[in-house]
C-alpha cells in the first residue's frame, strides 16, 4: 500500500465517507469514474481524461440538473482523488515492472 497508509486511509475517509451534502455511493462512484447517473457521468469522464478541458458550461449543466456547488465539489474532489490514486498505481506498477 506504500509508505503512509494510514495518511491514505484517511484522505479516502474525508472525501469518500465522511458525512457530505452528497452520498457517500456517489462518491464511491466518481472515485472509479463508472455508474453515475447523467450528467455526472459526462462530467467525471471529462475531469479525469482531460480536466484541463472542463469549462463553466460543465457547471451550468450540472447546476441545471439541480446539483448544488457543494454537490459538484465533492463529486469532483472525489472524481480527482480516484484518476490520482488510479494513476499512482499505474506508475507504481510501472516501476516495479522496470525493477524486475
Amino acid at each position: 500500500m506504500g509508505r503512509y497508509p494510514r495518511l491514505r486511509e484517511r484522505l479516502h475517509h474525508a472525501v469518500l465517507d465522511a458525512p457530505a451534502d452528497t452520498d457517500p455511493a456517489l462518491r464511491r462512484a466518481a472515485y472509479r469514474g463508472d455508474n453515475l447517473p447523467e450528467p455526472l457521468q459526462a462530467y467525471v469522464d471529462k475531469l479525469r481524461r482531460h480536466a484541463y478541458r472542463v469549462q463553466d458550461s460543465d457547471m451550468e449543466r450540472l447546476r441545471g440538473a439541480g446539483y448544488s456547488e457543494d454537490q459538484i465539489f465533492e463529486v469532483t474532489i472525489a472524481a480527482a482523488l480516484g484518476a490520482g490514486d488510479s494513476r499512482r498505481r499505474a506508475g507504481m506498477a510501472a516501476l516495479d515492472e522496470a525493477l524486475r
